[in-house]
């Protein structure tokens, strides 16, 4: 299927899956629909009240203590060989929360100074990309040309 744009009333453009068999008055290839864009107002609505909600809130705070707990004791415990696959999966959930808060905020929003969380965001941001870029690196071999 290809994408047929959609303009709800605020004028903002988006793009919707067209089933393979859908045929319109402008042909196979492309459809132009005019939506009042509530649905996709709903659903940014409903990912800022769990963004929001309390529950999100102690989740990713419980994330974070559990993630502190492991680091402990892996420092205790180094040569359990299953630290690294634990260290993924927290890394792959903050990564998720993070992509989650972009997405439904949007950069200019996230990282706006005029933002409250500004700082804890800008802080977030660096912890996650820094164990991203610690990820990828440890997956690249070295190579030492002399």
């Amino acid at each position: 299927g290809l994408f047929s744009l959609s303009t709800p009333v605020n004028g903002t453009a988006l793009y919707r899956r067209v089933p393979d068999n859908d045929v319109s008055q402008e042909g196979p290839e492309f459809r132009r629909s005019i939506s009042s864009g509530s649905e996709e107002a709903a659903g940014r609505s409903t990912a800022v009240g769990i963004i929001h909600s309390l529950t999100f809130n102690l989740l990713m705070a419980a994330l974070i203590v559990a993630n502190a707990v492991v680091i402990g004791l892996e420092t205790e415990n180094p040569e359990i060989p299953c630290w690294s696959m634990i260290e993924t999966v927290f890394l792959a959930m903050f990564t998720l929360e993070l992509a989650l808060r972009l997405t439904v905020f949007g950069i200019k929003e996230f990282f706006g100074y005029h933002n409250a969380d500004f700082r804890w965001n800008v802080f977030d941001f660096c912890i996650v990309i820094a164990g991203v870029f610690d990820a990828v690196s440890s997956m690249t071999p070295l190579r030492h040309d002399r």
